[in-house]
């Protein structure tokens, strides 16, 4: 991985010094400065769950014919990143690990519109109890139409509005609580800490960029996840923050350097928000998330039309957002798109926080059924490694501990 490229002076140590000498005839080389090892970098990989991810990940990319994925595993509590998965498609139709996408910003789609709707609901623009109604045939804002994936004439409640992933919405809600003024919106982003300049400990890891734009209908487009990027760490960052009850820690790759046994440096996670919202609107949030893969009316992770579970687990309880952007390529005219799940299991007492990011996949695909599926293998063999798990008449079931 390129994060060995900033730990290289550690690990390449000091080279040694010899000369070329006459001894008793014969021309030997005699060492002047002795060489020195290079220091051990202990990092919070889990080789075990870095196999796991792959592994999911790998088997979707095939099924689908994607260009690319990726997959990031967290500790809540510690912020320690126990697996980092990227998988590109090569000449050769196989998927080789090429290129860092996990640090990589991007345009992320839906996934922005937990965090557009916890600034409106923490600045207090709506209320858990409003309602929002869209119309099957879009909404015109300056010009601009935004539409829904799963087009309703209904009057969503917030919950709903987060479950379904309704574009119209939460657009909504963004300019008329902000009075279409990007820059107050803006403002609050940058208050949550979404911003902040963060040391990843990688080469090459790419800072959120959230500019106020210079017209007004671009806000409605930021609400759902349009004209922002984040990479797919820095999403994971602010849901683990969800899952950590608000606090928004800085992820952890490198624990210790040490050299002939003993620490000679060793790191922590910083905290970049200790709350990253009022604990009302944090409830609230979660209650969203739930519904995003437990409402089986309209979450876009629970079942599909056909009643196949999405990212729905009998073993482990997973909460989450979907997410489905257009991909930028000279446009957005080319209609291929950008999928990924991020959330955290089990929902209760949120052990692990994990990001599923599938770039151009072929064929039919869903965000939900695709990387939500993924999330939901890596969480049922995370939570069987940790040893959650028990075999009851030929069954896993989940053990519950006091």
């Amino acid at each position: 991985m390129s994060f060995w490229k900033r730990y290289d002076t550690y690990l390449r140590g000091q080279d040694g010094v010899e000369v070329r000498e006459r001894v008793a005839g014969t021309w030997q080389y005699v060492a002047t400065v002795e060489a020195e090892n290079g220091c051990d970098v202990y990092t919070t990989l889990d080789a075990n769950m870095v196999d796991i991810c792959e592994t999911a990940l790998r088997r979707k990319l095939e099924a689908l014919k994607a260009e690319w994925g990726c997959v990031v595993l967290m500790e809540v509590k510690t912020g320690e990143i126990k697996a980092m998965c990227n998988l590109k498609r090569a000449g050769d139709e196989k998927y080789y690990e090429l290129a860092n996408y996990a640090v990589t910003r991007m345009e992320p789609g839906s996934t922005f519109k937990t965090i557009s709707l916890m600034a409106a609901l923490d600045d207090g623009k709506i209320d858990m109890t409003d309602s929002v109604e869209v119309d099957s045939l879009g909404w015109w804002y300056y010009g601009a139409k935004h539409t829904d994936a799963h087009p309703r004439n209904i009057k969503y409640s917030i919950r709903q509005s987060l479950a379904a992933s309704s574009n119209i919405a939460l657009a909504k809600i963004v300019t008329e609580g902000y009075d279409g003024s990007a820059k107050k919106f803006v403002k609050k982003l940058r208050n949550m800490g979404l911003c902040d300049s963060v040391d990843y400990t990688i080469p090459g890891a790419q800072q959120a960029l959230i500019m106020v734009p210079n017209d007004t209908v671009t806000v409605s487009k930021m609400a759902y996840g349009y004209s922002v990027e984040l990479s797919p760490l820095q999403m994971l960052m602010f849901y683990n923050g969800i899952a950590n009850n608000g606090k928004m820690i800085t992820p952890l790759l490198v624990k210790e350097i040490r050299k002939n046994g003993k620490v000679i440096e060793a790191f922590e996670n910083r905290v970049l928000k200790s709350n990253l919202c009022d604990a009302g609107t944090l409830k609230g949030i979660r209650e969203c998330l739930h519904d995003v893969v437990w409402d089986d009316e309209y979450g876009t992770a629970s079942i599909s039309p056909w009643k196949k579970r999405k990212a729905k687990s009998d073993l482990v309880a997973i909460a989450g957002k979907t997410g489905t952007a257009q991909i930028r390529d000279k446009g957005y005219s080319n209609r291929r798109h950008r999928m990924s799940f991020v959330g955290y299991f089990p929902e209760d007492k949120p052990e692990y926080s994990c990001i599923c990011v599938i770039h151009a996949p072929q064929g039919a695909y869903d965000s939900g059924m695709d990387c939500g599926g993924v999330v939901k293998v890596i969480a049922e063999k995370t939570m069987a490694y940790a040893g959650e798990y028990v075999i009851e008449d030929g069954e896993l079931v989940m053990v519950v501990r006091e």
